[in-house]
């Protein structure tokens, strides 16, 4: 059996609610679609309405303004995660997502099980090279029970440098100390045919859709180092895609996972991406 773990972050405003609310809709429709066998838990980071997830397994939450950053909020949901699963061993499985991702795929267990265990890896994880990460992120970490043994959740700037481009640089640069796994793992790279943005909106290995602060301001270390000027307003562009995704998620969805029909739509290219 599956543990399904997502962490949910409240945010500043009553927007963050709103977006919460579609979020979780979101996550229970599509693992509805997608997923068998599995329990749901949540950890709330900062949440007003914890009635909104009452029917979910509480695995715990904090307050708000209790720590100084949501990095660290993270961390310590994610800690929270784990040691609810390894004190659970009905649980074989356990699979952690951000709020604003979810499996689209109906082989996304049978794919990631055979994967895992012909490579001999007890965690699969979304890479976000598009980033400037080269480690596990926390938007879907699938674990096999020895995985959720071992796993112990560090922030990132205690990885080697090997895990980061550009190293100390691009953490101090973009201030954001991003919780992770320091062990081995199978990465789930951005897989999409078709891609409104460089960031947001991404399909991974084509099991996965992440958003990308769903439900905070649109900040990301390679906006902060110009990566896609293109794009000047994240802001602007993620409302847009959130409306599309209000509007037909299954249908957005698979326009990034197969592509647009019309071919005059913006697509990323290399340029786009060109400091």
């Amino acid at each position: 059996m599956i543990l399904v773990a997502s962490i949910f972050y409240g945010g500043d405003n009553l927007v963050s609610e709103r977006k919460n609310k579609l979020w979780l809709e979101l996550q229970q429709r599509f693992l509805k679609q997608t997923t068998v066998d599995y329990d749901h838990a949540v950890y709330l980071n900062s949440v007003r309405n914890r009635s909104d997830f009452a029917h979910l397994i509480p695995i715990g939450w904090n307050d708000r303004g209790t720590v100084k950053t949501s990095c660290i909020n993270h961390l310590n949901g994610l800690k929270k995660i784990v040691e609810y699963c390894k004190h659970h061993d009905e649980y074989d499985r356990c699979l952690i997502l951000d709020s604003d991702a979810f499996p689209i795929n109906p082989e996304w267990q049978k794919c990631l099980n055979d994967r895992m265990d012909y490579e001999d890896f007890n965690l699969a994880a979304v890479v976000r090279y598009e980033n400037l990460d080269l480690f596990p992120h926390p938007s879907a970490m699938y674990f096999n029970r020895q995985g959720i043994d071992e796993a112990k959740f560090v922030p990132v700037s205690e990885l080697p440098a090997k895990e980061t481009f550009f190293s100390e640089r691009v953490l101090e640069f973009g201030r954001y100390n991003d919780p992770t796994l320091d062990m081995p793992f199978f990465p789930m790279i951005r897989s999409n045919v078709w891609n409104p943005h460089p960031i947001t909106a991404g399909v991974y290995h084509d099991l996965f859709f992440h958003m990308s602060a769903g439900s905070r301001f649109p900040t990301t270390r390679s906006a902060l180092w110009q990566y896609h000027r293109r794009h000047i307003d994240d802001r602007t562009i993620g409302r847009e895609i959130l409306g599309e995704i209000e509007r037909d998620a299954e249908g957005f969805i698979d326009k990034l996972r197969f592509g647009s029909e019309d071919l005059s739509e913006p697509t990323v290219t290399a340029k786009d991406m060109l400091i």
